[in-house]
């Protein structure tokens, strides 16, 4: 039997759900200082009622999970890749000497102009410019 799929909500309600996640998570990590795995835990399971009160059963839910998951899997990878990038430059110090030689080069009274060729160097240097961004981009904001 091929798994049921629950197509037929109204935009209200679909704003409604997506609200009441948000405020699940913005609630538990902002409120509580929860840990994010913690609240995406208990929205889950939030989720997984409002299923079952309209009719699905849990072996449909998860079909469609699963099926999501499968889909954007290639996301996944991309990032978990960019993670190890990311250690492995920073554990063999490419990472902090380009930006011990790159913070040298930036004038406080040209900013901008200097992030941006910082980071354009890094990138460039780099290969990636997600790493760039999550080694560089967040140190530029501080």
């Amino acid at each position: 039997m091929p798994p049921k799929i629950l197509t037929q909500i109204s935009p209200q309600l679909a704003f409604m759900i997506s609200a009441i996640v948000i405020a699940i998570m913005g609630v538990t990590m902002i409120g509580f200082g929860w840990v994010p795995h913690l609240s995406l835990i208990l929205a889950i399971c939030v989720l997984l009622g409002i299923g079952l009160f309209k009719g699905l059963t849990f072996d449909d839910m998860q079909a469609q999970m699963a099926s999501g998951v499968m889909r954007g899997i290639g996301a996944i990878y991309l990032f978990f890749f960019i993670g190890l990038m990311v250690a492995a430059l920073m554990m063999s110090g490419a990472i902090p000497t380009l930006m011990y030689f790159g913070f040298q080069l930036i004038s406080p009274e040209y900013y901008y102009i200097s992030a941006f060729v910082l980071t354009s160097i890094i990138g460039i240097a780099l290969g990636s410019s997600l790493t760039t961004a999550a080694t560089l981009g967040w140190l530029l904001l501080v």
